[in-house]
């Protein structure tokens, strides 16, 4: 939030690391190993530090997936999380839910406040700030299916974050004016139909995505299909970071690398 009054974060990405798998399938080749550095090693904490960032007031979750959770044991050990919020579609997540409270236990605050959600609720961020709850509304185990969905306005702009739905799940949302989209499930081509774009008319999407990454994200057809609407795209994977940076009455949205 502005003036670091609040910080919130929405996912924690994490890489696996295939090597590592390897010499645990296979001990002989554990000379394949080689060291390297984690997401949170490289981009989230040093991100947070360089913002001054000493606490975080909350870290939403939106589902079990390792590329969204993967980071969250290191963040807890880098900085006190007060609250963490996940969905009810985690609530029968047997994977991720003892890691999550392993990661808790050993971290900065294993007295975290846990608040799980569900369609209808709402979060206040601060006095002015305000997340509806979307998504999901029933009991789930963490599946892309299951995924926390947000919307509110932040600072000037109306937010809609869509973790990894597809397509049917997105066309269940209500009619909401959208001004930013965080494009669902990294731009699959299972997600984003033409008919939710044009229903909800995004003037801006956010595309989180690896560059050259094994499955093709983003789809051609969704870019197509933002672009016929006419929103304007930044995507990670060819812009790097994306930031919005916003005071009480103006807003900016800046990328490190131009496209």
């Amino acid at each position: 939030m502005p003036y670091q009054r609040k910080v919130y974060l929405i996912d924690l990405a994490g890489k696996i690391n295939f090597t590592t798998l390897l010499a645990v399938q296979d001990p002989s080749k554990s000379w394949q190993l080689r060291d390297s550095e984690s997401v949170a090693e490289r981009q989230i904490i040093p991100a947070l530090k360089a913002a001054g960032t000493r606490t975080i007031d909350g870290v939403f979750l939106t589902h079990g997936d390792f590329d969204h959770i993967g980071s969250f044991g290191e963040i807890a050990k880098a900085f006190k999380i007060e609250t963490l919020y996940l969905p009810i579609g985690m609530d029968a997540d047997t994977e991720s839910l003892p890691t999550l409270q392993e990661a808790i236990e050993a971290g900065k605050n294993p007295k975290m406040k846990i608040i799980w959600l569900k369609s209808g609720d709402q979060v206040a961020l601060d006095q002015k700030t305000n997340l509806q709850v979307l998504a999901p509304d029933k009991s789930g185990a963490g599946e892309n299916a299951d995924s926390l969905v947000l919307y509110g306005k932040i600072g000037l702009h109306d937010f809609l974050f869509t973790g990894d739905i597809d397509g049917a799940a997105e066309n269940a949302l209500p009619s909401l004016p959208v001004d930013i989209l965080k494009v669902a499930h990294h731009g699959s081509d299972h997600s984003t139909p033409a008919d939710f774009i044009e229903r909800t008319d995004p003037k801006i999407a956010w595309i989180s995505v690896g560059k050259d990454n094994r499955y093709g994200h983003p789809a051609d057809r969704v870019v197509a299909d933002l672009e016929a609407n006419q929103t304007k795209i930044y995507r990670t994977d060819t812009m790097g970071a994306v930031h919005y940076i916003y005071w009480p009455k103006s807003a900016k949205i800046d990328s490190v690398q131009s496209n």
